[in-house]
């Protein structure tokens, strides 16, 4: 994912973070996993990332796992974005 590409899909988790407070959670850890996967190691041990990953089944409370999705869900969108070849 290229600069202007990560720093366009942060603007959106940070547009719905703001227009969508009951998903907050969700889309703070969206923001926290394209942070992780634009930055690489540079943004957190992997141990950190391991936890976050973790809440997605096993946070302690709802909020915890919509965090642990969102951030899950950020990886992904940029894995996704990775993946796509461009001509």
């Amino acid at each position: 994912m290229d600069e202007r590409k990560f720093e366009g899909e942060m603007l959106k988790a940070i547009m719905r973070r703001a227009t969508q407070p009951e998903r907050a959670n969700y889309w703070k850890g969206v923001e926290r996993g394209l942070q992780r996967a634009h930055y690489g190691a540079a943004f957190g041990t992997d141990e950190y990332h391991r936890f976050w990953l973790s809440l997605a089944e096993n946070g302690g409370d709802e909020s915890h796992r919509e965090y642990g999705r969102g951030y899950r869900d950020g990886l992904a969108l940029a894995e996704t974005e990775a993946a796509i070849p461009t001509v």
